[in-house]
């Protein structure tokens, strides 16, 4: 198998997140150029690592919003399976990270105080905007 260069590696992967959460072409650049921000290297994820370190190790915000994940590979039953947060990766696994719908977000206990805070920093934004 080709292996990929860092470049490849990282376009790759940021198209694969992007069609997992379903963001546009714009969004996909973003994701493209936040990966390059902070990954110095393409993801390898440790054996033994549970799903919940390797969806840290993507992203914490992607982990507050982490409803569930279908895994392929020797860890599982069955392929693909729905798993949980706790559930450890095996070597040479397939990971899809299924994130939170809307409604799923709505009937969280601290949804207010993420709306809040993203008000607060709209507002924030705006009146800088307006004072420059």
């Amino acid at each position: 198998m080709k292996k990929l260069t860092h470049s490849a590696a990282a376009r790759a992967v940021a198209f694969i997140l992007c069609l997992l959460c379903g963001l546009t072409a714009l969004l996909c650049a973003a994701a493209l150029a936040l990966l390059r921000k902070y990954n110095a290297e393409p993801f390898h994820i440790q054996h033994g690592l549970t799903v919940e370190g390797a969806v840290s190790q993507i992203s914490l915000e992607l982990l507050d919003k982490f409803s569930y994940a279908l895994v392929w590979g020797t860890s599982t039953k069955y392929s693909p399976q729905h798993c949980g947060l706790a559930h450890i990766l095996e070597d040479e696994d397939v990971l899809q990270i299924v994130k939170k719908t809307v409604n799923q977000e709505k009937h969280d206990k601290n949804y207010s105080q993420q709306c809040q805070a993203v008000y607060d920093k709209y507002k924030k934004k705006k009146k800088s905007a307006k004072s420059s």
